[in-house]
C-alpha cells in the first residue's frame, strides 16, 4: 500500500472518529435540551427528588406531637402549587390544605460528585460538600421543629413528619404541573401539612371588599399580636417577607414559610419586639399608604409605642 493510501486511510479514520464524537455530542446536547424542557414544564419535580429522611435522633423527634392528627385531608389529590428554595408545595383539591415536601435533591451530593469522590484529589471537596449539605438540612429541620413545638397554631400545622419513627403506611396523590399523577409514600419523605392561607395583600384586599375597613382593622390588630406573641416565644424569622412568608386564614395571621425560623432569647425583649415589628410591617404600611390611606393611619396608631 502506497504512502498516499495510508494517509487517505488515516484521514478517513479521523473523519469517522470526528463524526462519531459529533453524533455523541449532538445526542448529549439533545438529552440535556429535553431534560431542561421537561424540568421547566414541571418545575423540576420528580418523586425521587423528595425521597429521603434525616437521621433518627432524639433531637428531631416531633412525630409524637401528631400521632393523633386527623389525616383525612390526605384522602384527596393535591395539585402542584409552587417550587420554593427548600420544598415543593401542593394544594388540596378542596383548596383548604397545602402539603410541602422537602427537596432532598438539594441536600444530597450529585451523582457526578459521588463519582469524582473516588479520586483522592476530590475526596476533600466531597467531604466539605457533605458537611455543608448536612448543616443545611439541620437548619431546615430545626426550623420545622421550632414551628411544630412552639408555633403549631400560628403556622396552621395539621401534620409534620421529619423521621421514620413510626410507619404511616399510606400514600398521597399529587398532580404535577403537566397533569401527571404521582403516588408519594409518606414513609419515604419529610413533609408538613398546613392550612391553606391567602397571601397578606390579596387576603387583606378581599376582606376590605367583603367586610370593609372594620374587618381590615381586625386583621391589622391580629397581625401585630402575631408578631408580639412570636417574639415573646423567642422566635426569629430569618426571612421575614410579609408579602410572601406570612398569610391570612380568615382574619388570623399565619406563618406560611417554616424553613427559616430560629430561637433567639433576645427577641423576648419588648424593645426588640417593637423594632422587629416596625421592620417587618414597613412594606405593608407603604402598600396601605398607596391603596388604603385611612388603614395606613390606623396601622400607625396600633403599632407599639416604642416603634
Amino acid at each position: 500500500m502506497s504512502s498516499a493510501d495510508l494517509t487517505f486511510n488515516k484521514w478517513m479514520k479521523l473523519l469517522k472518529l470526528s463524526e462519531m464524537l459529533l453524533n455523541m455530542g449532538l445526542i448529549t446536547f439533545c438529552f440535556f435540551l429535553i431534560k431542561t424542557f421537561c424540568d421547566n414544564q414541571t418545575s423540576g419535580f420528580r418523586v425521587e427528588k423528595i425521597q429521603g429522611s434525616i437521621p433518627d435522633t432524639e433531637e428531631w423527634k416531633i412525630d409524637a406531637l401528631f400521632q393523633n392528627a386527623d389525616l383525612s385531608c390526605l384522602d384527596q389529590p393535591f395539585y402542584f402549587l409552587e417550587k420554593g428554595g427548600q420544598a415543593y408545595a401542593f394544594i388540596s383539591k378542596d383548596k383548604n390544605y397545602v402539603i410541602k415536601f422537602l427537596k432532598f435533591r438539594k441536600i444530597n451530593p450529585s451523582f457526578s460528585l459521588k463519582l469524582l469522590s473516588m479520586l483522592p484529589c476530590f475526596q476533600k471537596q466531597y467531604l466539605k460538600k457533605l458537611l455543608r449539605l448536612r448543616k443545611r438540612i439541620e437548619k431546615e429541620c430545626k426550623s420545622y421543629q421550632i414551628a411544630c413545638e412552639d408555633l403549631s397554631k400560628e403556622s396552621g400545622l395539621i401534620f409534620a413528619r421529619l423521621q421514620k419513627n413510626y410507619p404511616l403506611s399510606r400514600y398521597v396523590t399529587v398532580i404535577d404541573k403537566i397533569g401527571m399523577a404521582h403516588w408519594v409514600f409518606l414513609d419515604q419523605v419529610v413533609c408538613i401539612v398546613q392550612k391553606k392561607a391567602s397571601l397578606i395583600y390579596p387576603g387583606l384586599s378581599q376582606i376590605i371588599q367583603t367586610e370593609g375597613e372594620k374587618g381590615a382593622q381586625v386583621v391589622i390588630d391580629n397581625l401585630i399580636e402575631f408578631f408580639i406573641q412570636r417574639g415573646k416565644k423567642g422566635i426569629l424569622d430569618l426571612d421575614p417577607k410579609i408579602n410572601k412568608n406570612l398569610g391570612l386564614v380568615g382574619s388570623q395571621a399565619m406563618q406560611i414559610d417554616l424553613g427559616r425560623l430560629c430561637r433567639d432569647s433576645n427577641q423576648r425583649n419588648p424593645k426588640i419586639i417593637h423594632q422587629e415589628i416596625k421592620r417587618i410591617i414597613t412594606p405593608l404600611q407603604e402598600w396601605l399608604n398607596i391603596h388604603h390611606p385611612s388603614l395606613a393611619v390606623y396601622l400607625n396608631q396600633r403599632l407599639p409605642k416604642d416603634c
